[in-house]
């Protein structure tokens, strides 16, 4: 049976290489999207998450330090192999933020649309149908909150081809239960989406400070 120190450097190298990997992945998504815009909304859900996944790789990587600098164990960590995934993932980071800007700049409407964008006279749709947007429904639950608030502000509220009247229309439809009814007494119109949206962030961010 392996030494625990070789057990433990060895679980630290799969978790980093897994992150590595998600990281990896989101850039290659982001170098499609640039192209392809109906791969932009799956992008922009995995762009989410790579702060975390690139933290989650770094304190992997210092733990696999760390344990191979108090173990004579070999080999050591890092090795080169090791130290070029590094490299590789710091890229893919930096590269899939940077088509995440160039992403969102492209997408901005001309000055002269801006005001027309959030009118409170816009239909909900010049769209016969709106795009799916996958996002788990919101029932109230406080565990569930940081994730939806993260995902619906990326997919939804930063998307700037939706008008407010739209953004309305997906919130009620992603909330349920206690959420739901915290925002059922705003009248469902476009000037209204704010409101509606900070009434939520009101009642659920202050729950978790409880």
């Amino acid at each position: 049976m392996a030494p625990p120190a070789n057990r433990e450097l060895a679980k630290c190298k799969r978790l980093l290489k897994a992150a590595g990997d998600d990281i990896k992945a989101i850039r290659n998504k982001g170098m499609v999207a640039m192209t392809t815009v109906t791969e932009r909304i799956m992008f922009r859900g995995m762009v989410a998450s790579i702060e975390q996944l690139f933290k989650d790789f770094r304190e992997q990587y210092d733990n696999a330090i760390e344990i191979s600098e108090t173990t004579e164990e070999e080999p050591s960590f890092p090795s080169l192999q090791d130290t070029a995934l590094l490299g590789e993932v710091k890229n893919a980071y930096y590269e899939a933020l940077g088509y995440h800007q160039k992403i969102i700049a492209s997408s901005q409407p001309a000055p002269a649309d801006r005001s027309s964008l959030n009118s409170s006279t816009a239909p909900l749709s010049s769209r016969t149908i709106l795009p799916r947007i996958n996002i788990k429904q919101f029932h109230g639950e406080l565990t569930d909150w940081s994730g939806f608030k993260q995902l619906f502000t990326s997919l939804i509220i930063e998307e700037p081809t939706l008008n407010n009247a739209e953004r309305f229309h997906y919130l009620r439809s992603y909330l349920g239960g206690p959420a739901l009814e915290s925002i059922k007494h705003i009248k469902e119109v476009s000037e209204n989406f704010m409101q509606a949206w900070n009434a939520l962030c009101k009642v659920y961010n202050n729950e978790r400070k409880l």
